[in-house]
Order: C-alpha cells, then sequence, then structure tokens
C-alpha cells in the first residue's frame, strides 16, 4: 500500500532516530528526499521544546513541531505558534493537588524561554531527569507558578506505576494521564496533558494553519503516546519491536529505527 501523501508526520525517538539519539545514515538520506519530493513534514514528539530545538539545530534542521505529546505545536524555523492546548488554571490546581495527595512534587512544563520547566525544593522526579533538563528547569512555589502561568503537561520520570496510579485516577476527569514505560530510569515516565491533547489535535492545528489536506497523512510511530497519531493517519507506519499498542494500530512495519528503518517510508509514498 502506498499513500498519494500531503504531509509525513514522524515521531522522534525510537522513530527517526535510536534510543541513543543516533539517526542512521539511510534515515538520514530519506529525510532529504523526502524535502526533495516537495512533502511536508512535521514532527510530533513527547519532548519539550529546547530538547527538540537543539537535537534539529545539531542536524541542522529547522522544522515544525508537535511537542509534548500535543501540548504546544511550534514552526521551530519561524518561532511560530500554531498550537497551544494548556490546562484551564482551575484543573492545573486540581492535578497539582492529585499529586500531592501521592506526596509527590511534579514537574510543571510551561512554554517559556529560558525556563521550560519548574520544580519545587523537592522534587518527585528521578535526580537525572533533572540533570537532563539543565539551564531550563528552575525551583519556585508551583502553586505560584499555576497561578501566574499557563501549564502545558505535569510530569514524573523514575517514580513506580503503583505510586502514581491513584494520581492517574483522580485525574482523569480534568486531565490524560500516561504511563510511558520507554524510558531507561526506574519507573517510567508519568504525565498528565489537557484533556483532548494528544499529537493528532497537534496535526490536525498544523493542517488547518498550513492548509493541508488531513485526510492524506502518513505517520510513523512506535510508542504508547503515538496511538492516536496512527489511529487517526491515512497511513499508519510503526517498527518491529515497537510498543504493542503502535504496532496494533500500523497499516505496515518497517525495520527498527537503529538499522535505518524510517528510510523505509520511501517505498510507501507516491
Amino acid at each position: 500500500m502506498s499513500s498519494d501523501c500531503s504531509l509525513v508526520v514522524t515521531d522522534l525517538d525510537g522513530t527517526l532516530w535510536d534510543r541513543e539519539g543516533t539517526v542512521h545514515p539511510r534515515t538520514l538520506a530519506a529525510w532529504e528526499e523526502v524535502h526533495a519530493r516537495g512533502i511536508p513534514l512535521l514532527v510530533a514528539t513527547g519532548r519539550r521544546i529546547a530538547s527538540v530545538r537543539e537535537a534539529f539545530l545539531a542536524l541542522g534542521w529547522s522544522v515544525p513541531a508537535v511537542m509534548l505529546d500535543g501540548a504546544i505545536g511550534i514552526d521551530l524555523a519561524t518561532e511560530e505558534r500554531f498550537h497551544s492546548m494548556p490546562f484551564p488554571q482551575v484543573a492545573a490546581h486540581e492535578v497539582l493537588a492529585a499529586f500531592r495527595v501521592a506526596e509527590v512534587d511534579p514537574c510543571l512544563y510551561v512554554d517559556g524561554s529560558p525556563i521550560e520547566v519548574y520544580v519545587s525544593e523537592n522534587p518527585g522526579t528521578h535526580p537525572y531527569h533533572l540533570e537532563m533538563l539543565g539551564s531550563t528547569v528552575a525551583t519556585a512555589d508551583l502553586d505560584e507558578v499555576v497561578e501566574a502561568l499557563p501549564v502545558l503537561t505535569f510530569s514524573i520520570i523514575g517514580r513506580s506505576t503503583e505510586r502514581l496510579m491513584p494520581v492517574a485516577e483522580r485525574v482523569r476527569a480534568i486531565g490524560q494521564p500516561l504511563f510511558n514505560d520507554s524510558y531507561t530510569l526506574d519507573g517510567g515516565a508519568f504525565t498528565v496533558t489537557a484533556l483532548g491533547s494528544n499529537k493528532w489535535t497537534g496535526v490536525l492545528a498544523y493542517c488547518a494553519r498550513m492548509g493541508i489536506d488531513s485526510g492524506r497523512v502518513v505517520a510513523l510511530g512506535d510508542g504508547i503516546n503515538d496511538v492516536e497519531l496512527l489511529e487517526n493517519a491515512a497511513l499508519a507506519l510503526s517498527f518491529e519491536g515497537a510498543h504493542p499498542e503502535a504496532v496494533a494500530r500500523a497499516d505496515h512495519l518497517l525495520s527498527p529505527s537503529h538499522e535505518g528503518g524510517w528510510s523505509e517510508l520511501l517505498g510507501h509514498l507516491r
């Protein structure tokens, strides 16, 4: 099956590049070929803004990107915001309260520069996660942050699912909890985004802004956070060894990302 494609949407980790962040030479060549064919490319990832910007700067690419699993969309070439789904302030306070019932303080992600993430004096996330955030994280009173800034995502990495399951149950009416075990730190990642926020909603916002037919989107993804993206794309591509939920929604499976499987996309495009 090949597709008359209006837009290629791709996840990053485990998809465009491997879990170590290495892009296979065949994938690099295929990315350039998609550009040469005049097919627009859009990134859709769970990564935060600075992380995506830094990764693509290193590759010499400027791309539009849906980040934080659909919470925000930015054209990194122009800095234009084409999509944003923060929590309503009341809901953000309630989500924060749910974490505190479990006695863990989350990371609060906002659309800010240079500070994108706020944590308390006693952050509940893994120390290595804080190290990865680098200069983009600051310590603050989280209640004051929620009061002053639109919150895009709440996140904890390195806590057990059992510890955070009560939080997930408490927030289901006001947010979207997601457990992602693709991280190597103990306990994986737990995030809460606003109701209705996922990668596909960001894709739809980009298509509307650019006048692109959303009925002819080809999507590539490998994770539990790619489910809505793969379900709604005209052609869904995943990878051998990907998360079972992603595999179940794929029209075709490609070779693993570390083998350059992304490049096999070209065989599915007309």
